[in-house]
């Protein structure tokens, strides 16, 4: 028998102050409920593929929730811009870019 531990670090538990969360999203510019992608925005990531599945969700559901982007672009990729525009969905989506690392756990929260 082996014993495995939680991965996720205490960090992440549901705050008991969701108040205070909601005014951290606030400020980083989110309200309300979203979908969230967290990680680089890199090639291999096949964000184009993320984007066009959120175009779909958006046309498949009566109140879709805005998709939150946070990561920074690194490499050779189509910028995120054109390619939400391309297929309609720019003004749906929030792009944050680099998130310090003390944020994770209010975006998760949020999400």
């Amino acid at each position: 028998m082996h014993i495995t531990y939680n991965g996720v670090s205490d960090r992440f538990t549901p705050s008991p102050d969701m108040d205070l969360t909601r005014l951290h999203l606030r400020e980083a510019g989110i309200e309300g409920q979203y979908i969230l992608y967290l990680g680089k925005i890199q090639k291999h990531k096949n964000i184009g593929r993320l984007l066009e599945a959120y175009a779909m969700y958006r046309k498949e559901f009566r109140t879709p929730l805005p998709l939150v982007l946070a990561g920074r672009e690194q490499g050779t990729v189509e910028p995120i811009a054109s390619i939400a525009e391309r297929i309609g969905i720019a003004s749906h989506i929030t792009r944050l870019g680099y998130v310090a690392e003390d944020l994770f756990p209010e975006l998760y929260r949020g999400a």
